[in-house]
This record gives structure tokens, sequence and C-alpha cells, in this order.
């Protein structure tokens, strides 16, 4: 039986009549992190994980909304806002309802039977999957449409002014535009984008710390904070530039200059990780893999040291990938402060950098971590 009439089969005995299928998928990003939310460039590609929405209409104005992941059914009405927020999943929920509503579209009440294979907090983007697949579902329920383009800002703006989380535009893009196969590189500042192959003898492994430490949320809210400062002293002491993915070599170090020691680190991370993004991107163009893996690595080591959101279980999967033969380079990806990691490996020591990463971080942390050897897909939509 396929996953969506299996779901289809389950969602019939939830709520008494068949409904619609939407997927979103979550996604790796290669490089570019924690550049989107200041209108940088990231380097995402979408993955076959992600998140199901089975969806059917209601007679009355309430979503009624059951979770597979979580164990819980919850509801609530079409008119809700974000003074309404639980501060619990059903946020994303809600939040996606209020912000279509706010882009003009007309919904209806809706049940909803929510279903995901991406591993939560991991840096895999399960809260944009499950976004984008119960805007889809919320959608077509309605009989509504929005271009990929649309869905993926309400979803973001979901994010930011429901959620309380203040996440760029990557994650969202990635779900409603990833190509099976291919990177894209997204410029956050006005969505243009093109995309690149990835690499055919390679694989990309995800291993999941399995922690996730108290501070992420509101350290993540930090680091935008700052770089909405940095913009702003940018833009008073060179008017003539538009972001900090603009700024040249002899510029950062002026700005540097004049700023306190963690902001000029925290600038120097974001124009050096914009300028790995394009590198990366040609480097998959060219098929230069040697020169991708170092930029891995050097992200790392940019994200440990200037950005500080890296912490010693995700130094320690990079140091013990780092020391296995085949492996180009790895990095920690996502918000950080646990999560996982991502490398970039020979196919042929695949198997031996699962092992490795497992003994070695078992004997290091006593945790066993998850890990994911990556499989690429498209964008979401609807399924059936």
């Amino acid at each position: 039986m396929s996953r969506s009439s299996d779901l289809q089969q389950r969602f019939q005995a939830f709520a008494g009549l068949p409904g619609r299928v939407s997927f979103a998928p979550g996604r790796i990003n290669l490089i570019g992190e924690h550049t989107d939310y200041s209108d940088g460039f990231v380097l995402p590609a979408s993955l076959t994980l992600g998140t199901w929405t089975v969806a059917a209409p209601r007679t009355d104005n309430q979503i009624r909304v059951l979770s597979e992941g979580q164990h819980e059914t919850a509801q609530f009405p079409l008119e809700v806002a974000p003074k309404s927020a639980h501060r619990n999943w059903t946020d994303y929920v809600a939040g996606v309802t209020w912000a279509l509503q706010q882009v003009g579209c007309r919904l209806r009440g809706a049940d909803l039977l929510i279903a995901s294979d991406v591993p939560m907090g991991s840096g895999l983007s399960s809260s944009a999957a499950l976004e984008v697949s119960v805007a889809y579902g919320l959608l077509a329920v309605a009989d509504a449409s929005l271009s990929p383009l649309e869905i993926a800002r309400a979803c973001q703006r979901a994010e930011n002014a429901y959620v309380g989380a203040r996440c760029g535009i990557m994650d969202q893009f990635a779900a409603t535009h990833g190509e099976p196969g291919r990177a894209l590189l997204l410029d956050c500042a006005d969505y243009s984008w093109k995309s690149a192959p990835l690499p055919a003898a390679h694989r990309w492994v995800v291993a999941n710390t399995m922690v996730r430490h108290a501070l992420a949320h509101g350290e993540y809210n930090v680091r935008r904070a700052e770089a909405e400062e940095l913009a702003d002293f940018m833009r008073r002491c060179l008017p003539q530039r538009r972001r900090l993915a603009e700024l040249s070599s002899g510029e950062v170090g002026e700005l540097m200059r004049e700023l306190p020691w963690t902001l000029a680190r925290r600038l120097r991370h974001i124009v050096s990780e914009n300028r790995r993004a394009h590198e990366a991107y040609a480097a998959l163009n060219s098929g230069n893999v040697v020169l991708l893996g170092q930029l891995l690595s050097a992200s790392h080591g940019s994200l440990r040291r200037d950005y500080e959101v890296s912490c010693p279980e995700l130094d320690t999967l990079v140091e013990i990938a780092g020391r296995v033969p085949g492996v180009a380079g790895a990095r920690m990806i996502g918000g950080g402060f646990g999560g996982c990691t991502l490398t970039l490996v020979e196919a042929q020591h695949v198997e031996n950098l699962l092992d490795q990463l497992r003994m070695n971080y078992v004997q290091s942390t006593g945790k066993e971590p998850a890990t994911y050897i990556c499989e690429f897909g498209g964008a979401g939509g609807m399924l059936t």
C-alpha cells in the first residue's frame, strides 16, 4: 500500500470521509548558514523526507487537526491571530491558517491529519515542511490557489509573526521550489535562484547529535537581532550598500574596526558564508568535490568560532567525520546548539563513515547518533 493510500485510510477513520493529500519536503542546506535572514545567499536541496497532510472540508468554521507525530488532536476557529498562540506544535497549523487569510485567501473549516518522517529539531526543516504541507491542504479544501513563492512567503510569515521564530525564507522556499538531484542557490533578497547538480559519486550523510540545548530558540533570535544591528550599522557607514552580502573584504575590515568584537565576528561569518555559498555553487557545477568539502569545513569553523552557534556534540561529530577516509568535508547544519551535521563522503566509504560516527560518538557522549543518507526529491504540492 502506498503512503498516500495508508494515510487516506487513517484519515477516513479520523474524519469519516475521504480527504486530499499534500506533501512538502524537508531540506538540507549545503552551505549558507545564518545568512537567509540578512538577505544573503543559501544553497539548499530538498529531501524525500517530508510531511504529509490529508485534508477535507467541514461544514463549520473550525480547523480540527490530528498530529500523528504528537499523538494529539487540536481544534480552533478560522479566526485566529498571533495573540492566541499556544507555544506548541499547533501554532504552526494555526499560523498558516492565519497567514493564508492575511494574503486574501478565503479558507473554510477543515479536518486535517498530519504525518511526518522529518525529525523535529534536527536542522532538516521539519517546521517548514509542516507549514507548506498544511498550506497546500488548506488551499485545496478551499478551492483556492497561490503561487509557490506566495505559499513560501505566507508560511515564513506564519513562523515569524505567529510562532515567533524569526527565520528567513530559505526553508519554505526549498519546500516549494526544490528540484530532484539539484541544489538551489537562492538570493534571499529578491528570491531569484538557479540550480546546480549534486555530485553523483558522493553521498550526503546527516548525523543527529540527539541533543537540543535549551538556549537554541532564544539564541537564534539573538543572532537575527545582531544581523539587523549590523545591517543598520553598515547603512550608516556605507550608504551605497544595500545588504551585508555585498561588502568587499576591505569594507568588512573597515567596519570590523569600528564594531564591538562580538559583532565584528558575526559580520565576518555572514560575509564569508555568503562567499562560500557562491563558491560552493561553482564547485557543484564544475564537479570540484575537493573544493566543496573544504568549503563545508570552513563553514563549520566560522559557525563555531565567529557565529558561536555550535556545541560540543556537533563539534565531536564533525571531528569524527574528518578522520574517515573518503570524507571531503563536514559541518553543522541548522540553527545550531544541537541538531545535525552534514558530511560529504565518497559513496564507497559511506558504511565506514556510519560505523565510525556511531562508535566514536557513543564513546564521547554516551549517545548514539541517528544517521540518514540523504535522498533528494522535488517540490511540495498536492498528491491527490
